[in-house]
């Protein structure tokens, strides 16, 4: 099986496993990844031609109509490691419950997640931020300002979030998938491994999970998931 990789969201798992890490036009934003300690980019957003990437060290670097990007400081010492665009903002997520907002990619608002866990993943779908972290931490939101939490049912680290058709589906460690239609009711899913998942997107009509030591799981649906060992990045 092939997996293109065109989502924002996946760019910044292939980054982690060394491939190449793309966003918007190819001179401004191609990096090599090979034997990088870590990837490029953590998280790749873009709306309105604006395109904003997190790298290591707590950069935000911006891009506007595909131009060459220009770093930006965080409004916080806290790691951030995703970033999404919606309702007419981008919203990134970090260590100790850190969110930031920003309508231009330029000025950055530290705003109140109404929590300290380790925040990993963030997806912008059906008019709401839903962002996943640590202890099974799941919040939303439709401004990026006014937080709420949701029940996951899970104690085990979220790493990633991405959005279907008509699903939200997170994976973490140990195995752990939920999937959820609303993004507030969540529901276990099994995923037949004890292996560490650290993103999942939707690309294809498949979603596709992928984790340690070369850890890779498809579901058509979200539902039912099953080990893809033809699995490829190209």
């Amino acid at each position: 099986m092939r997996v293109k990789t065109g989502l924002e969201q996946f760019l910044a798992a292939l980054a982690m496993f060394g491939a190449l890490a793309q966003l918007g036009q190819a001179n401004a934003w191609t990096q090599e990844c090979q034997n990088a300690p870590e990837p490029v980019f953590r998280g790749l957003a873009r709306g309105n031609g604006i395109q904003v990437a997190l790298g290591p060290s707590n950069q935000i670097q911006t891009s506007i109509d595909g131009l060459a990007g220009q770093n930006h400081p965080a409004p916080t010492a806290s790691s951030l490691f995703d970033v999404a665009y919606g309702n007419g903002i981008f919203v990134a997520v970090g260590n100790e419950g850190a969110v930031i907002v920003s309508r231009d990619g330029l000025t950055w608002t530290l705003r109140d997640a109404g929590t300290d866990e380790r925040l990993r993943g963030i997806v912008f779908a059906k008019n709401s931020f839903i962002v996943v972290g640590y202890s099974g931490a799941i919040i939303s939101s439709t401004d990026g300002a006014h937080w709420k939490p949701r029940a996951s049912g899970t104690r085990r680290r979220l790493q990633s979030i991405c959005y279907g058709p008509d699903l939200f589906v997170g994976v973490g460690w140990n195995g752990t998938i939920l999937s959820s239609i609303d993004g507030v009711r969540w529901l276990p899913r099994s995923s037949g491994t004890e292996g560490h998942l650290r993103r999942v997107t939707w690309s294809d009509g498949t979603f596709v999970a992928v984790g340690d030591a070369g850890l890779a799981l498809t579901s058509a649906d979200g539902v039912d998931w099953r080990a893809d060992t033809g699995f490829a990045v190209r």
